[in-house]
């Protein structure tokens, strides 16, 4: 597949919805951009298995000290 985009004076791209559907990718998810002689190749990046749990626990407001004597058992 090949299609042309423009680059905005941000410097930024967006990728055609064939493209996007193509690469199975939705908005947020990350992809790696490589530049190998001259080309640009833009891939879906690889998942962790710790992406599930993002932002699952909310520590705001709780300082590193407080989370250690947590796991200390320290109250």
């Amino acid at each position: 597949m090949e299609v042309s985009v423009k680059i905005s004076k941000k410097g930024q791209i967006t990728l055609p919805k064939r493209v996007r559907e193509a690469l199975g990718v939705k908005a947020g998810e990350k992809l790696v951009i490589k530049e190998e002689e001259g080309k640009v190749l833009i891939e879906k990046a690889p998942s962790s298995p710790f992406d599930e749990f993002y932002g699952y626990l909310n520590l705001e407001g709780v300082t590193t000290d407080e989370i250690m004597k947590e796991i200390r058992g320290e109250r």
